[in-house]
């Protein structure tokens, strides 16, 4: 029982210190989208041709995007106004993975960035994503108009991707398998602002790209993360007790 209390204790007052976290979206109600806005930074395509694609919630309140008559291959960052990653702040994603789409190399994930997108630009920022149907998460971008070099790891049972803001231009990549926290890569000497934040996309086929549940920013992710664990652990101490 000493120890369950010592637990409780713990949580409270650790629960106590930590900031909020700031749930943008999880894609419910009508107005779901009102605050987003798409560009596309880059048209693979014929000059003035544009595929056509366009976001959208689905019955299961999951952000998709559809392409229904596709020119050549596009990138999209789709920004959520107001959002920004402040050093020791993270961005995450919830959302199925792999992700569906009708291309092996249709993406969905993370967009970071230190400037407003421009159509048909890649430039200043930093993205995390996965594959339709791939067991891999992927880390790219561009510093400046220099692009950064790809780094990928293996996904385990994840549900949340993650870019963490750890240094003015320095960044963890990575996911979640539940409450455990893993980094892919840590980018140093990057973008040095991260106030443009929301989606990237690669379309590469017609059809349907999903599926995202949320979007939010996580204040300190280390202390949540063992928040989440010691949780957990509370639970099963609780179970056991009552058993």
């Amino acid at each position: 029982m000493k120890k369950q209390l010592s637990i409780i204790a713990m949580l409270a007052g650790l629960g106590g210190s930590l900031s909020a976290a700031t749930l943008f979206d999880d894609f419910t109600g009508v107005n779901a989208l009102d605050n987003w806005t798409h560009t596309v930074i880059l048209d693979n395509g014929n000059t003035g041709t544009q595929n056509t694609s366009t976001w959208q919630v689905n019955g299961s309140d999951q952000l998709e995007l559809v392409t229904t008559n596709f020119d050549a291959i596009e990138q999209h960052a789709y920004i959520r106004s107001g959002a920004s990653v402040a050093v020791g702040e993270e961005a995450q994603i919830t959302l199925t993975l792999p992700i569906s789409g009708n291309n092996a190399n249709d993406s969905f994930g993370i967009y970071v960035g230190g400037t407003a997108p421009v159509f048909n630009v890649r430039q200043d920022f930093l993205t995390h994503y996965n594959k339709s149907g791939s067991a891999s998460s992927f880390s790219t971008g561009f510093n400046g108009t220099t692009a950064i070099a790809s780094q990928f790891g293996t996904i385990t049972g994840a549900d949340t991707l993650f870019i963490a803001r750890t240094a003015t231009d320095t960044y963890e990549v990575g996911y979640y398998t539940g409450a455990t926290r893993t980094i892919v890569s840590t980018r140093v000497g990057q973008i040095t602002d991260a106030d443009v934040v929301g989606i990237f996309a690669d379309t590469r086929a017609n059809g349907t790209l999903s599926s995202i549940d949320s979007f939010q920013i996580i204040p300190e992710p280390g202390s949540f993360a063992l928040l989440a664990g010691l949780t957990g652990l509370l639970g099963v101490m609780l179970r056991r007790r009552s058993s």
